[in-house]
């Protein structure tokens, strides 16, 4: 039961960051063309939020999911050592994982595939979306 309850805590730790890195990237990608100034409506930022989370999502879930397995199975190893410090020892992996996909991705590809990540301030926001997750993983994880 314990295993299955890790698995179900890691996939919705997994969609909630890349719902989160999704809809922030969407929003920061309308915002540097209403700074060129074109006109975007709220019912356009809508229409963009959910189109890109049908499409853009479920893709860059895969990459979550990748810089998750690696980064949340060494933070579980890491907790054992510092219980005391659990929930930021994932929150801090999330992020790690995060940080470190994008940056593989954008040296891979020789330039940042996740358009709202292209800024310091995107990259900072899609980083505490993985924060987030991770944080998230643990407080499931932890109800178990």
């Amino acid at each position: 039961m314990d295993r299955l309850w890790t698995v179900a805590a890691f996939v919705l730790a997994v969609a909630l960051t890349a719902a989160l890195g999704t809809a922030v990237s969407a929003q920061l990608t309308l915002t540097e063309l209403v700074n060129l100034g074109v006109a975007v409506t709220d019912q356009q930022r809508i229409e963009v939020t959910l189109h890109d989370l049908r499409m853009m999502a479920p893709l860059y879930a895969a990459v979550v999911a990748v810089g998750f397995l690696i980064a949340l199975t060494t933070a579980g190893f890491m907790a054992l050592l510092l219980p005391s410090f659990r929930r930021i020892v994932f929150l801090v992996a999330g992020a790690a994982a995060i940080l470190t996909a994008l940056y593989l991705m954008r040296e891979l590809m020789g330039f940042q595939v996740l358009a709202g990540a292209r800024t310091s301030f995107g990259l900072a926001m899609q980083v505490l979306c993985g924060a987030i997750g991770g944080y998230f993983f643990a407080l499931i994880k932890r109800a178990a």
